[in-house]
């Protein structure tokens, strides 16, 4: 199942992409989320970075058939694999999502680029995919609105730190 989010947010790419590279923002994201556990890497090479994030929730939430399938907790891995910044001051990576003890994960992309004057364009897509045989198509609907939820979450964060000049 495709998912695509978008949201023009009010500072600079450059910005943007320090707060998501940001352990304190992360942390904060993954309070909001609930997380019982937390924790991040983030590595820098000359081409580009790599931002690995890693949350344990609860699935008391989710549907009964789903709880079926899954341990009371599980643990998504999000990581961010980003290119080197382009000669319009855009930056492209890589997006997953893989959740340990959930037949669920998300392989994408995310773009941060300008949007006007001092504004970031900052897009997340990608296919959910399910990994089981029966029920691949509605297990995929279900893990697509906890993925949307986490980005949506990061880019309500995101314009909160940036309009309080939060910036990383």
């Amino acid at each position: 199942m495709r998912i695509e989010h978008q949201r023009e947010l009010p500072g600079s790419p450059a910005e943007v992409v320090a707060l998501m590279h940001d352990e304190g923002f992360q942390r904060r994201k993954a309070e909001r989320l609930g997380a019982l556990d937390f924790g991040m890497d983030v590595t820098e090479t000359e081409r580009g970075s790599t931002v690995v994030t890693r949350r344990r929730t609860a699935t008391t939430t989710m549907p009964e058939f789903v709880r079926a399938m899954v341990r009371a907790t599980i643990t998504a891995h999000e990581t961010e694999e980003w290119g080197s910044w382009g000669p319009d001051g855009s930056r492209d990576g890589v997006f997953r999502v893989e959740v340990d003890g959930a037949p669920i994960g998300l392989v994408g992309g995310v773009r941060a680029e300008a949007a006007g004057q001092e504004r970031c364009l900052l897009t997340f897509w990608g296919e959910v995919e399910a990994r089981v045989p029966m029920f691949r198509e509605r297990v995929a609907r279900i893990g697509a609105g906890p993925i949307s939820e986490t980005i949506e979450t990061e880019f309500r964060l995101l314009e909160e730190c940036l309009r309080a000049g939060n910036a990383a």
